[in-house]
């Protein structure tokens, strides 16, 4: 039985080794340096259709939050802060975001004040070109942000 369970292994190794030589997708050449169509080059790669999962777009502040809000540091819509502003009663706002084909899915989290009236900060709604983010108490009531907090928040689209 051992010899028969060593020899299946071994003619796997050796027909897996055979493809990686053959077919290496990590050879140099192998790099689509060649292809001139990002179209065909997302066929070539199984990627599908050209759409938007991240963007290098930097996010903007469409409308609510507070006075002066603004987006001080972005990685596109990967990674982005918020600061929400001043004013002491906004407790949501819209990101403006690059087009997606059905809408954005954020996560955010506010990395400055954590207490039973700032708990929780999630997305509310969403469109293609934007999304909707609030705050929330401990017992799920809509209240306002603490000033110029700032809010950490990654979007990705779908």
């Amino acid at each position: 039985m051992m010899k028969k369970l060593a020899f299946a292994l071994a003619a796997a190794l050796i027909s897996t080794a055979a493809f990686a030589v053959a077919n290496n997708p990590l050879q140099s050449a192998n790099n689509l340096s060649d292809v001139a169509s990002a179209a065909t080059a997302r066929t070539n790669l199984g990627l599908g259709s050209p759409n938007t999962l991240i963007s290098a777009t930097a996010p903007t502040i469409s409308s609510g939050f507070g006075t002066g809000a603004s987006v001080p540091n972005n990685n596109g819509t990967a990674a982005f802060t918020i600061n929400v502003g001043t004013g002491g009663s906004a407790s949501s706002g819209v990101i403006g975001l690059p087009a997606a084909a059905h809408g954005w899915n954020c996560y955010a989290t506010d990395i400055t004040t954590n207490s039973t009236s700032v708990f929780v900060t999630k997305q509310t709604a969403s469109t293609t070109t934007s999304a909707t983010i609030g705050n929330f108490s401990d017992v799920a009531v809509a209240t306002a942000w603490t000033a110029s907090d700032i809010l950490a928040v990654s979007c990705f689209a779908y």
